[in-house]
């Protein structure tokens, strides 16, 4: 076939041939990842916590750069796609996950003060009210997610993304009115400045 005389040209094929084969296996890896990474859960009283996260989050920040890398290559072509969707899937596991810890932090944080505090719930209705809510919702949306663990399924569930902004968004609301009340019992008893709320 006489193909030293195309030497270039093969050389240049054969590379591009391998460095597609190395993307595929590469998006093939990740796929398969993501398929068999669940949650962990920890029980909590008559609800569930996320457990540790560091695997999940190495995962993400790693393999994202590894798709950023693969979409700058002109081999990626044919693969496209796929790498396209499974970095948008990523962004959206990274921005849920950290919404999420956000989210249960700060629940975990207010739930003993607006819903065992009688002098809270007295003091501060409507923002009782807002609480027992999102307290309700929380506990349904991990249940949800204890059943459906599978890491991409729970965070690209849809709505998730939004409904737990609204959570945050609520908790932070009920924490500017605890803090605002807080602030006025620190100026009748100078006392509590030095306590923390």
């Amino acid at each position: 076939m006489h193909l030293y005389k195309y030497a270039d040209e093969v050389t240049e094929i054969v590379d591009g041939a391998a460095k597609e084969s190395k993307i595929e296996t590469k998006v093939g890896v990740i796929s398969r990842t993501w398929d068999d990474l669940k949650f962990t859960f920890i029980e909590k009283g008559d609800t569930y916590e996320l457990g540790a996260l560091d695997t999940i989050i190495e995962l993400v920040e790693g393999q994202s750069l590894e798709l950023m890398t693969m979409l700058a290559q002109k081999e990626v072509e044919e693969f496209k796609e796929n790498v396209s969707k499974w970095q948008k899937t990523l962004k959206t596991v990274d921005a849920v996950v950290e919404i999420w810890v956000k989210v249960q932090k700060n629940w975990s944080r207010l739930n003993p003060i607006f819903l065992a505090s009688e002098d809270i719930r007295g003091q501060l209705p409507e923002d009782t009210k807002r609480f027992e809510k999102v307290d309700i919702e929380w506990k349904e949306l991990m249940r949800d997610a204890v059943e459906n663990s599978g890491v991409v399924d729970a965070c690209t569930a849809e709505g998730r993304e939004e409904q737990l902004n609204g959570f945050n968004s609520d908790i932070e609301t009920c924490e500017k009115a605890l803090n605002a009340y807080l602030e006025e019992k620190k100026k009748v008893f100078p006392r509590f400045y030095f306590l923390s709320n």
